[in-house]
């Protein structure tokens, strides 16, 4: 039996893909890039992200990026949603005794 299970947020427990295409797409404005469609993002993101925008916003600090980004992430207006079954994982370890952690 299981004692600790590590779980990744995004994707794994939440579907923030929304958020993050729309503070993406603010980021490229910002820097008069055109915005990215949900197909177009999935295709080119990749991680780790530093390697995407790297590519998109070479000549831009991660540090730089970031400092739009996550502003941008929070003003996002699709929400961030709890994927199918991650409630029911969670308990179902809380219920076994299985510590959980979250590690992005």
């Amino acid at each position: 039996m299981f004692r600790n299970l590590i779980f990744d947020w995004s994707g794994t427990l939440v579907d923030d893909l929304g958020p993050v295409i729309e503070a993406t797409n603010v980021v490229l404005g910002l820097y008069n890039l055109a915005p990215l469609n949900r197909e177009t993002f999935r295709r080119r993101f990749r991680l780790p992200y530093r390697e995407f925008y790297q590519e998109v916003l070479p000549h831009v600090s991660l540090e730089e990026l970031e400092a739009h980004f996550r502003p941008a992430f929070d003003r996002a207006m699709t929400p961030v949603t709890i994927l199918p079954h991650a409630r029911e994982k969670l308990d179902w370890c809380r219920a076994n005794g299985i510590r959980t952690f979250v590690l992005t």
